[in-house]
């Protein structure tokens, strides 16, 4: 049985980056499978490809959790972090409600605006995966962002109510357990499937542009690799990286 993730639990007062921070622990043998580290504040907080993430001081989930991989596949990182995505996505939309959803590939969103994100870096070596840093941010109770935020929503935006981080924080770690243990068990398809059909806009028009192409597509879904699956004149799988939203 995989370690208990959230077991031990441990609230950090300030860090530059809790991912980096768990990392560093890790390599040094400081901290095992399954450790969770909650920060307060977070100082130089990263998002995917390298984004700025901030957060309000004691406002919100800034959290790192160490999760064994070394009897997961290293190719098959897209199922598990679709598997990641999904368990987010539950928490939110246990709170915030049917309009919550996942954008491709890792964030949560709430109507058109973004509530939370995650960003997952891998230790392999030698062939195998030996851990996945498994990185979230959710909005809780911030009410004023940076200017730099792109359409940023809270849960008490969303709710009106208020919330202790740390608690919902361990309720997300132990909801990640039970989605890590049950989905072991069942295909990578249906944890795609599961994935996919909370995409944010599914099987709805939207603009988008590549390096190729500046049209209106419809998003189907994704494949194994983590490919956006889109329908235009043709049907076609794109890359991370190589698209915009043009919303």
């Amino acid at each position: 049985m995989s370690p208990m993730i959230g077991k031990p639990f441990i609230q950090l007062d300030t860090v530059d980056s809790s991912n980096n921070h768990a990392k560093d622990q890790f390599r040094m043998g400081l901290a095992e499978y399954g450790t969770a580290f909650f920060a307060i504040e977070q100082t130089q907080g990263r998002g995917q490809r390298d984004r700025n993430w901030q957060s309000q001081k004691g406002a919100n989930i800034v959290l790192t959790v160490i999760v064994d991989c070394r009897a997961r596949d290293p190719h098959n990182a897209f199922v598990f972090n679709a598997q990641i995505a999904r368990c987010c996505y539950d928490f939110f939309h246990s709170y915030a409600g049917d309009e919550t959803s996942i954008k491709w590939p890792n964030d949560i969103y709430w109507r058109d605006r973004k509530a939370g994100g995650i960003l997952i870096e891998n230790a392999v070596r030698n062939g195998i995966w030996e851990a996945a840093f498994v990185g979230i941010g959710i909005n809780i109770n911030q009410t004023a962002f940076d200017a730099t935020a792109v359409r940023p929503v809270s849960l008490k935006q969303i709710t009106g109510k208020s919330y202790a981080p740390q608690m919902l924080a361990q309720e997300l770690c132990t909801l990640m357990h039970q989605h890590l243990t049950q989905q072991d068990h069942i295909s990578e398809q249906e944890i795609l499937h599961a994935y996919s059909s909370v995409l944010f806009k599914k099987d709805q028009p939207v603009l988008l542009q590549t390096p190729r192409w500046k049209k209106e597509a419809y998003i189907l879904g994704v494949n194994r690799t983590g490919q956006l699956l889109v329908r235009h004149e043709e049907e076609e799988a794109l890359q991370h990286g190589e698209v915009s939203w043009l919303l």
